[in-house]
């Protein structure tokens, strides 16, 4: 499997981004928006959905509250957990919260809690060395700044429609799709990414229940 690579699909202010991954051993090609927990990328999938949803909401400026659901099916989770496993400060998956490991090992193997935590209370910009992968990361805060400089002026900010009619339109899955050919590298995955994306994008206009009808029907279509 390829490194983790973040691709931009443009440069506009609001431009959207993928993560991409090609199995070239197993004759697969593996894309995804966020990579479900569970996900080997060893089975056939067009728009499978996240593993997990959670928010968070700052209590002051330097403490967040985060609640979250975990969704657990045979596609997102093939070796199912028991739910009890999941709750309040609790669950199984590596590295969500402060699991009481010695500083070295934290150091060593890290997880998403120490990578928040060891950023400080207020984590300094301009002390980071963003890379590459780090676009989309860049992305976000632009977005959150340009939020909190329209409501500091008494403007509207880009935010979900409150009267929408019906559910609104998500763009996190994963794409498992199968590839005969060699691994012909980076600037093959990211022409493959694209037209994926573009497809996912499109696919936001159908019906819930019809919209995995229409992104495997434009992804087979792909020709690799």
């Amino acid at each position: 499997m390829s490194p983790l690579t973040y691709h931009m699909v443009d440069d506009g202010p609001d431009a959207v981004g993928y993560f991409s991954h090609a199995v070239e051993a197993d004759g697969w090609l593996f894309f995804a928006g966020q990579i479900a927990s569970g996900e080997t990328g060893e089975q056939e999938k067009y728009l499978q959905r996240t593993s997990a949803c959670r928010w968070f909401r700052a209590t002051d400026d330097t403490n967040t509250e985060i609640i979250g659901w975990r969704i657990l099916d045979e596609n997102t989770e093939p070796n199912l957990k028991h739910p009890s496993l999941y709750g309040k400060n609790k669950t199984p998956t590596f590295g969500q919260m402060d699991e009481g490991r010695p500083l070295e090992e934290c150091q060593r193997i890290p997880g998403d809690f120490e990578a928040i935590v060891s950023q400080g209370p207020i984590t300094v910009h301009a002390k980071e060395n963003l890379t590459t992968t780090d676009a989309g990361v860049g992305k976000l805060r632009n977005l959150v700044r340009r939020g909190i400089r329209a409501v500091k002026t008494g403007k509207p900010f880009i935010s979900p429609p409150g009267d929408a009619d019906g559910p609104i339109p998500t763009y996190t899955q994963d794409t498992v799709i199968p590839y005969s050919g060699k691994n012909e590298g980076d600037t093959f995955v990211r022409d493959v990414g694209a037209k994926v994306v573009e497809i996912v994008l499109k696919s936001a206009s159908y019906p819930a229940e019809q919209r995995k009808e229409e992104v495997a029907r434009g992804v087979r279509a792909l020709s690799l």
